[in-house]
């Protein structure tokens, strides 16, 4: 199963234990942001990958959002050493994650 494709139930699902009763937007927005909670801590991940012999580290985190009715994913990279970060958002989990590592890298390749 795709990771889309289970976000997808799961924000479904959330909408599931919705009373039938009126539903307000605001009702609605806390219904999806829960579903979307769930997602992340099933889907969300985090590391480290150790960089240079200095004791620096990149950290990376990367959470799925809803943008608009899409999914995306948003990937938070750290270095730890020079504090630069760099935020990167994909469709794509990996794309997201690959990208982010990618420009951070870059960065850190001008400025060191």
């Amino acid at each position: 199963m795709y990771p889309s494709t289970l976000v997808v139930i799961i924000l479904v699902s959330s909408f599931l234990v919705v009373e039938t009763d009126a539903i307000s937007f605001g009702d609605l927005k806390r219904k999806i942001d829960q579903g979307v909670g769930f997602a992340n801590e099933l889907l969300g991940e985090s590391g480290e990958i150790p960089r240079g012999t200095g004791g620096c580290v990149v950290k990376w985190n990367i959470q799925g959002t809803l943008r608009g009715l899409k999914w995306k994913w948003v990937c938070t990279c750290r270095d730890t050493c020079t504090g630069i970060v760099e935020v990167q958002t994909k469709y794509s989990r990996d794309g997201s994650l690959e990208h982010c590592l990618t420009h951070l890298f870059q960065r850190l390749g001008k400025e060191l």
